[in-house]
């Protein structure tokens, strides 16, 4: 066996550091020349919304095609395994050291300390304090493993008919009703460019009732994002930009949660909404890459308390749609007897 070089390692470990800080920060240009891939990003993101928006970032700069990622132990936990050859996506990972406090001025980490020193920690006679850091680890997308084609809806949603649209429509306005108290109103806005709008005022969302059902989704998923971020109390300094920035990005995620394409148009209407914030900021002493991460922290955030609620609604709906298609094709006795 090669002889442990800590020296070597650490300057490994280094490198691995460096190489990771570059790309989040070649993926922040990328994002600023051009927003569309941001909003792809936000579409990536709804896969992933139980790691930190970092990693997420991490993982989408890595492979655009990711759906779940797991850690190696955690795949083989699960009785499955990495397929040979195949390269991890590196993530941030906590790290939780002890340390020993010999004296006022020496600490030493409790895996390199004496078997002196350990019995005194253990004994009391030694204190120790425990210190978080951050390393860098690798998951595996699920693509790379060996887990059965016909076992991916377990863990990944794969999509709904475009005839789904109008159920899942009507379970994101059950939701808004029940747990936001916010309902949905079908209303003639006396316009036909004018498809909806959010009123924090009285809590209310209204839907241009000329509508058809893909567009009318789309846009509901738009001012429910108003109505889960943006309350009076909570956007009352923030300036329209960003609303509708912070808004497009959070209905992209829970469009893109239900598998619906995210078409050029609806990239382009965010890349006008990013383009708007950006245009705010000139003048000012606020960094660009700062105020759009924590865009991008709050929506995630969002998106994190709210999804499985909203999931629940939208299942509901098509779960009661597919037993009132049943009780209405169920054939008659006198089908079944064939008379």
């Amino acid at each position: 066996m090669k002889k442990y070089d800590k020296k070597s390692a650490d300057q490994k470990r280094e490198e691995i550091e460096n190489n990771v800080q570059e790309l989040l920060k070649n993926t922040l240009k990328e994002y600023h020349s051009n927003p569309e891939l941001f909003a792809e990003a936000f579409a990536f993101s709804c896969n992933f919304y139980q790691y930190s928006p970092l990693n997420t970032q991490l993982i989408y700069a890595q492979n655009k095609g990711a759906t779940y990622c797991q850690s190696y132990s955690a795949w083989k936990k699960m009785g499955y395994n990495v397929l040979s050859g195949q390269h991890g996506l590196k993530v941030r990972i906590p790290i939780h050291t002890t340390w020993l406090k010999i004296n006022n001025e020496e600490f030493v980490k409790l895996s390199e300390a004496t078997a002196a020193q350990k019995e005194a920690y253990q004994k009391g006679m030694i204190e120790g304090f425990e210190k978080l850091s951050f390393g860098i680890g690798n998951v595996f997308d699920i693509s790379q493993t060996d887990f059965p084609k016909d076992q991916y809806p377990k863990l990944f949603n794969m999509g709904y008919p475009s005839a789904q649209h109008l159920n899942i429509c009507r379970g994101i306005e059950d939701f808004a009703s029940e747990q936001l108290h916010c309902p949905v109103l079908q209303s003639n806005l006396k316009s036909i460019s004018l498809r909806g709008v959010y009123l924090p005022e009285i809590n209310v969302i209204k839907i241009n009732e000329r509508l058809e059902d893909t567009q009318r989704l789309c846009t509901t998923l738009h001012e429910l994002g108003h109505a889960l971020i943006h309350s009076e109390k909570l956007s009352r300094n923030k300036p329209v930009s960003q609303k509708e920035l912070e808004a497009d990005a959070l209905s992209i995620m829970i469009q893109a949660n239900y598998g619906l394409e995210l078409t050029e148009a609806r990239k382009m209407h965010f890349k006008n909404h990013y383009d708007s914030f950006i245009e705010t900021l000139k003048g000012t002493d606020k960094d660009p890459f700062t105020e759009i991460d924590s865009i991008f922290k709050s929506v995630f955030h969002s998106y994190k308390e709210h999804i499985e609620s909203i999931n629940d609604y939208v299942f509901n709906r098509i779960n009661l749609n597919i037993e009132n298609c049943l009780l209405y094709t169920s054939p008659s006795p006198r089908d079944i007897s064939g008379s």
